[in-house]
């Protein structure tokens, strides 16, 4: 269906669209309801000094076939609004006059750039174009009347002709035209250019950079542009009998950066031939020292093969076989996949001895490439010796497969929704549970870990035992395509570390793991995913209480308060306004039991017990709001046996959980939060248990830029209350697209960058290090095809997205399918914005003009009845909406389309950013991209949310923005961009230091350390009286070596900033340390971007959040009778 649904843009978009019976003896199509100029948007060679302008004036002969049009069809109005374009009417007297006329805003020409030998046989050109000329047309009515009306008739002029090698130019500036004719011979005004364009330096090589150009040499009309001096559906080809074409030098062959270096060695193979002048240049793909043909497209399509976990058939990685539950030795596979391992790394060192002698620099890459393959092997073989010989790690290990294993098949199950009869609850939908002791009851694909996951748990045994160990220093970074299995492999080292913790001391029940997300979106959706672990571990726990004590294990979320309540006087107030069916807000994120599946959450329909899976009861004398599953038959369906989760602030801070998930930019609390210090195993001012040990950072990417500079600033606090006895955390990240991923974690965590570790280690070519390889036989994923629209014959940005998610939404309704269950991966189209504000330009056109223009679909293609498409429900995913309706938008969209009438799935999905990571519904596999995104990593983030499945393989479409230059840039490099995806994932900056970051920042570190470390209960509660002498210079002292460790030329700076601020707080002198609402004292500090009174002008504006807070200016709508003041007249 992906490539009906492509045929049908493309028919849509540059034509010909031959409809019966408006269709020639010849079968080219007439068309009858608008002008070809109007009714295509895309390859159009419009004549000489063409303007925006004249594209909006329709001639009296346009007007003609219009006006009658209008007549047949009164209740259609003209769907699309043509706007103006800011783009320049002219161009930079420096460009070749070819390459100019193809980057105006409407093209006169188009072609391409490349570097050739010149052929003996000279080279076949091959164009396919149209034009159209006005002729009357009759034809009958549905009443059968007839009527006679002007009408467009299409003519092909499509041709071939050989340019013989003498008649090619070889002298650099010098150009020849060739003329087009028509079928008779005669000659059009259509000519194709071949200017020599090769440095002086290179002239005395048989290799020459030509362009080849496609010119219009009409001129436009002085009022509007004739659509008789416009050429349509134009494309050419260039071949040769030999391959001749060379493909341009890697512009950065010279480097002293690893990154860039690794990219010449894996991207070897893929190579640029052209590059496009008004449209997309395409070659064989996998040519790689010559090829032999070059092809304009004018709406580029590429394949991005998967790259997919690899699976060993002579090695079984099943999780019950691993536990404590099979009996078998453990050890024994393990070794066989450090020698699969092994023996591939021994096979990738000879063949890059053998393909790269000619190639010392990339040579000298793939040996340090292996050395990093060997180093992950060490470790891994080290992971294995620490199981045989440790009893504890072994242990440990065979409960966390065990715990991995319940987690997999409980995770697995579907939410089993409450039976209501006329309001009334009558039961619970079934479900097969699954029993850990009988597969049968399994889902398929449960239970097996791909062989990268477990050889990265492998890798960190050693650290998470021995504190010493010169790997816990290492930050570990799984670098993985999206989907591939990253949080498998973390959430078993964190349940790993959480029983070996219970195993060295049973009664050391403080928080074990940190695990931190960028958006609350993803925050949610993880921490249901790591519920079912925690229950599992729990579970595990109570069964073995001599060994593991009898403090529960627990998981809380620590996010804003937009999520999750931070009182427990909130959550109560909440949880009463749902009892009582006065609100259907849910701010208890959990929908469905962990364990057991059963609904979780407000019932509407209920007429009694409308609220399931939450309970008021007191815990240590505070009563609060609890996770209690309804289901009599789950686990965790009593009070005393609870389920183990906590959302609310104050539960956390009373009882710390093990797992701990959160957004880094509640982190930000921990200066405004004393209280919060019990998370670092303090009880008062006393640390009675082990601080986080693992740290999890999940898509590390996203922590860049300004966000990214403030969490390396608060990493200063957050490492050193996680630090104990001089043992540092251990620090897991994850991402699925990064570069120069050393430098920004040093940036981050300041471990060194010769302290980082990228898993898997790449080797000889991309996406082929062991553990995964690329799928290009497409056996396990199909391909990712990516579709770029650059509609230059359109007026508008706008108006090529109204006509490109238009013919989307009915092309998915009018292709014809043996199930009507096949058109369900691209029903829902997600359309990406770069920005909110160009979302709310788009939302205003689903409302209104792509409804229109659905209809003019309807009418050209005699669309009627069940045929029609309608937009029936739209949704958006943005930061705009509410955190309790994330969960319901989330299952609207899982919800499929059958061919039922009565329930609709989403149509369209408007989203921002928002999406890029977290969003894993299987079923999604249309996507729209409107602009070009600010960074490839966003990019191929926010693409990967569709084609997750075998049933919809993934079709993205990028529409361009013709005013921009890059825009313009990315599609006339479409193929080689997409063909090097990864590679160009631009590196990103953390400047923890810089001076903005420490004027937004220092002083929280200074004030949450101190208030964190104090030992006297006054001084964390008080800034009165100054803390003593020893606490700040211990505070400073922290803060001096975290500076020296990532940028010391920011040493001065910080120094001078942080005695000011220590100056200041000893002069002034405040009696509070600063709040939330009106504060009555004076205070030290107060919420970055909230208005203060005159009398706390002196205090220190402090973030409450990572991310740039300026105040707020609030606008309320007043009524008639309200009186206000003219302050002109004040």
């Amino acid at each position: 269906m992906r490539d009906d649904i492509l045929k049908f843009i493309k028919k849509e978009l540059i034509g010909p669209d031959p409809i019966k019976p408006h269709v020639q003896e010849n079968g080219e199509e007439i068309l009858v309801n608008e002008p070809p100029r109007l009714r295509y948007g895309a390859g159009v060679l419009f004549p000489k000094a063409a303007t925006i302008e004249k594209l909006d004036f329709t001639s009296t002969e346009e007007e003609k076939v219009i006006e009658i049009l209008y007549d047949e069809n009164k209740e259609v109005d003209d769907p699309v609004k043509l706007g103006e374009s800011k783009a320049p009417d002219e161009l930079p007297d420096t460009l070749d006059e070819e390459i100019g006329l193809a980057n105006s805003f409407l093209p006169s020409a188009m072609g391409f750039s490349c570097f050739s030998k010149i052929p003996k046989d000279g080279f076949r050109v091959k164009a396919t174009l149209g034009v159209y000329e006005t002729k009357v047309y009759s034809y009958p009515k549905e009443d059968g009347s007839s009527v006679s009306r002007k009408a467009y008739y299409r003519r092909s002029l499509n041709q071939e002709f050989t340019l013989g090698a003498n008649e090619i130019p070889l002298e650099s500036g010098k150009s020849i035209d060739k003329l087009l004719v028509d079928k008779d011979g005669k000659e059009i005004n259509l000519k194709l250019n071949i200017r020599n364009r090769t440095h002086e330096k290179n002239t005395a090589t048989n290799i020459h950079l030509l362009t080849f150009t496609l010119i219009n040499q009409n001129s436009g009309g002085t009022e509007n542009i004739r659509n008789e001096d416009c050429f349509f559906q134009v494309s050419f080809s260039v071949t040769a009998n030999e391959k001749c074409f060379c493909p341009y030098k890697a512009v950065a062959s010279k480097t002293d950066k690893e990154d860039e270096k690794s990219n010449l060695l894996l991207f070897r193979k893929k190579k640029t031939f052209a590059v496009g002048h008004g449209c997309s240049p395409s070659w064989n793909d996998n040519d790689i020292d010559f090829t032999d043909s070059i092809t304009t497209e004018v709406i580029p399509v590429y394949e991005i093969k998967p790259i997919v976990p690899n699976e060993l058939k002579n090695v079984e990685l099943k999780m019950f076989d691993l536990s404590d539950l099979s009996g078998k030795d453990i050890t024994t596979n393990l070794v066989k996949l450090n020698e699969e391992y092994e023996a591939w790394i021994d096979k990738q060192e000879e063949i890059a001895n053998k393909e790269l002698t000619t190639q010392p620099e990339l040579l000298e890459t793939a040996l340090r490439h292996i050395d990093s393959c060997r180093v992950c092997l060490q470790r891994m073989k080290e992971g294995v010796e620490v199981l045989k010989t440790n009893e504890r790690v072994n242990r440990a290990f065979k409960l966390m497969n065990r715990a991995m294993l319940l987690q997999q098949l409980h995770y697995s199950i579907e939410t089993r929704n409450w039976i209501l009869e006329k309001g009334i609850i009558t039961g619970l939908k079934d479900a097969v549970i699954p029993n850990i002791n009988e597969s049968w009851t399994w889902k398929s694909g449960l239970g097996a870990w791909r062989p990268f996951q477990l050889a990265f748990i492998l890798m960190n045994l050693n650290s998470m035992l021995d504190s010493s160990h010169a790997d816990r220093e290492m930050v570990d970074l799984i670098w993985f395509p999206t989907g591939g299995g990253k949080t498998e492999a973390y959430l078993g080292l964190s349940a790993f570390t959480i029983f070996l913790r219970r195993l060295k001391d049973k009664n050391d029940s403080g928080t074990t793991v940190l695990m931190r997300y960028t958006l609350r979106l993803l925050t949610a959706q993880q921490f249901q995913r790591a519920s079912a672990l925690i229950c599992a571990c729990d579970k595990i726990r109570k069964q073995n209480e001599e060994e593991l004590g009898t403090a529960r294990i627990t998981i809380g979320l620590w996010v804003g308060s937009d999520s999750t309540p931070n009182k427990r006087e909130e959550a109560r107030k909440a949880f009463q306004l749902m009892e009582q069916g006065r609100d259907e807000e849910n701010p208890f994120i959990v929908l469905k039991c962990p364990w057991c599946g059963s609904q979780m959450g407000y019932l509407k329909e209920a007429r009694m017990n409308k609220v399931k899976g939450y309970k008021r009861a007191p815990i240590n004398g505070k009563q609060t709001i609890i996770y209690q599953c309804d289901n009599k038959q789950c686990d965790f369906s009593t009070l005393d046996n609870r389920l183990p989760l906590v959302v609310i602030d104050e539960d956390i801070y009373d009882n710390p959980p093990t797992l701990l998930i959160g957004t880094v930019d509640k982190f930000a609390m921990l200066t405004w939060k004393p209280e919060a210090k019990t998370i670092f195993g303090f009880r008062g001012n006393v640390r009675m248990f082990s601080p986080p040990e693992l740290i999890i950072q999940d898509e590390l990417h996203l922590i860049s830029g300004p966000l990214g500079s403030m969490v390396g600033l608060y990493e200063t606090m957050i490492e050193e209350l996680c630090t104990a006895n001089n043992t540092k955390p251990k620090i897991i990240a994850s991402s699925a697209t990064i570069s120069r991923a050393k430098e920004q974690v040093n940036s981050l965590y300041g471990r060194g960058t010769n302290n980082v570790n990228i898993f898997p280690a790449q080797c000889l070519s991309t996406g082929d290090s062991f553990f995964a390889y690329e799928d290009t036989k497409m056996e396990k994923m199909p391909s990712r095809m990516y579709v770029g629209i650059f509609a230059s014959a359109l007026p508008s940005h706008a108006t090529a997205q109204v006509r490109v998610i238009s013919a989307l939404l009915q092309s998915v309704k009018t292709i014809a399918v043996a199930d009507e269950v096949l058109r369900d991966p691209y029903w829902t189209s997600l359309t990406y914005f770069n920005s909110i504000r160009e979302l709310g330009h788009a939302a205003t056109l689903i409302r209104a003009d792509i409804r229109e223009y659905m209809n003019s679909i309807w009418i050209r293609k005699a669309i009627k009845g069940d045929e029609r498409r309608f937009i029936n429900r739209d949704i958006e995913l943005t930061s705009r909406i509410n955190s309790n309706d994330i969960p319901e938008y989330l299952e609207q969209l899982s919800k499929s389309w059958t061919g039922d009438k009565t329930e609709y799935p989403v149509d369209v999905c408007l989203a921002t950013n928002m999406i890029s990571v977290g969003v894993d519904i299987a079923r999604l596999g249309l996507m729209t991209v409107i602009g070009q995104p600010k960074t490839t990593s966003e990019y191929i983030q926010a693409t990967s949310r569709v084609g997750r499945s075998k049933k919809g393989p993934g079709l993205v479409f990028t529409i361009y923005n013709c005013s921009k230059p890059r825009d313009r840039s990315h599609f006339e490099h479409f193929q080689e961009y997409h063909s090097k995806i990864y590679s160009k994932v631009e590196p990103t900056s953390v400047t923890p230091f810089s001076a903005p970051a420490r004027e937004r920042g220092l002083h929280a570190i200074l004030v949450g350390l101190v208030r964190m470390l104090a030992t006297n209960e006054e001084i964390s509660k008080k800034p009165k009286p100054f803390p003593p002498t020893k606490l700040l210079a211990e505070v400073q002292q922290i803060i001096f070596n975290r500076v020296q460790k990532i940028d010391k030329e920011e040493y001065d700076s910080t120094l001078k900033l942080l005695e000011e601020k220590i100056s200041e707080w000893q002069l002034e002198l405040p009696i509070e340390y600063g709040g939330f609402g009106n504060q009555q004292n004076s205070v030290l500090m107060y919420p970055a971007g909230t208005a203060i009174s005159e009398n706390l002008k002196g205090a220190w504006s402090t973030p409450t959040s990572m991310r740039n807070v300026d105040s707020s200016c609030e606008a309320y709508i007043m009524s008639r009778d309200t009186k206000y003041i003219n302050i002109d007249e004040v």
